[in-house]
């Protein structure tokens, strides 16, 4: 009798041979995660025509979830905290901008707060007459504002924020309204990092990676069941592509 003997194919790879990083922080409590690409792509018919004769481009589309083992309250809050505060560390020269050579997100809104509305105050006061004519006051703006690493874009929020009031100021039954006193995942400002999937088989030098650019939370769920399995909880998430 002759046993017979099944090797498993290596060219293929298993869930468990799969590690995955949000920017550069390996997240190791993930289990599951799944997307999709989608394309809105248009068909094109020409006079007569029963099958299309061209399609057109469309808008593309990455909607995706993963899942993660409960450990703590604000684990994945944690990290993508720490990733968001790793981008604004924003490096500077020193030189025209008068900035330090190192300076944070928060340091930078409040200076260039302050630069906004003080020019408010002198210029764009309807209480007070503009000093000099509006062609004037537009090019002294812009030549106190063009060294700015934020450029005129930055400037042009902030004004809006003076006049109709930004996110931080508005509140909702006490709270801001973009929740930045809390641990949500879905803020604005803590998205738009890239994931990688990398696959590497064991005792092997090749590997393959997967990044999924600008992914953006927008959902979290939790269930919890009275077994032996570990909490799991489930995020779901938009991205702009995959490459």
């Amino acid at each position: 009798m002759s046993i017979e003997r099944f090797e498993y194919n290596l060219d293929y790879y298993s869930g468990a041979q799969a590690s995955v990083y949000f920017d550069d922080i390996m997240i190791d409590e993930v289990t599951t995660m799944q997307w999709t690409v989608q394309q809105s792509k248009v068909p094109i018919y020409g006079y007569a025509s029963q099958t299309f004769d061209e399609m057109a481009k469309g808008t593309i589309i990455v909607q995706g979830s993963f899942s993660i083992n409960f450990v703590e309250a604000g684990y994945l809050w944690a990290v993508l905290n720490r990733n968001y505060k790793k981008r604004r560390a924003i490096q500077f020269d020193g030189g025209a901008t008068g900035y330090p050579p190192i300076m944070d997100e928060t340091e930078i809104k409040r200076r260039n707060q302050e630069a906004v509305n003080r020019y408010i105050d002198t210029n764009l006061n309807p209480r007070d007459q503009p000093v000099g004519s509006s062609d004037q006051a537009m090019m002294e703006a812009y030549n106190s504002l063009r060294n700015n690493p934020h450029g005129l874009h930055e400037y042009s929020r902030l004004i809006n924020d003076h006049v109709w009031g930004s996110e931080t100021s508005r509140t909702i039954g006490g709270i801001p309204e973009d929740f930045s006193g809390q641990r949500r995942t879905d803020r604005k400002e803590l998205n738009g990092f890239d994931i990688y999937v990398g696959f590497q088989h064991t005792d092997s030098d090749v590997r393959t990676i997967t990044k999924i650019e600008d992914v953006h939370l927008v959902g979290k769920a939790q269930t919890v069941v009275i077994d032996e399995n570990p909490i799991q909880e489930v995020y779901s998430f938009y991205a702009k592509n995959v490459i």
